[in-house]
């Protein structure tokens, strides 16, 4: 085991959480903008009888490479950063490098707009599932 995969596997011991996944390949994300194509995943944690679950879109090198199994270290990664999303569409848009409206019409780009929505409503799932000191102290410290 290398020392990310240990890394993730030491705080999930330690918060006493399990991690699953499944292979799903019924989506593509919205913010992806290349033809080429990515595996879709669900991931789950659970603690007791709280869980989360939510989509995971891998890596088009790993979907090349015929890589169809999710390691904890991804997930947690991903937890890590998604867990504190911009308070609004315009901090997002900038945060993030896209565009907040349309330049034809003056109006929310819908497609930025429905990945800011999908953000914010992971960042509120994964902030009820962690507590303050696991995103302080542990969660931060998995990159």
């Amino acid at each position: 085991m290398n020392q990310y995969d240990q890394q993730a596997a030491d705080f999930l011991a330690k918060y006493g959480i399990t991690f699953s996944f499944k292979l799903a390949n019924t989506k593509t994300p919205d913010w992806k903008n290349d033809s080429r194509p990515v595996n879709h995943f669900i991931a789950t944690l659970k603690r007791g009888k709280t869980r989360v679950s939510f989509d995971f879109f891998d890596s088009i090198n790993n979907y090349e490479k015929g890589v169809k199994e999710l390691r904890a270290y991804d997930v947690l990664t991903c937890c890590s950063s998604e867990i504190h999303c911009p308070d609004t569409y315009e901090e997002f848009c900038s945060e993030f490098g896209y565009d907040a409206y349309n330049v034809n019409t003056g109006k929310r780009d819908k497609n930025n707009s429905k990945i800011f929505l999908e953000c914010k409503k992971l960042s509120t799932k994964l902030q009820k599932f962690f507590d303050s000191e696991e995103i302080r102290d542990d969660l931060s410290e998995i990159q």
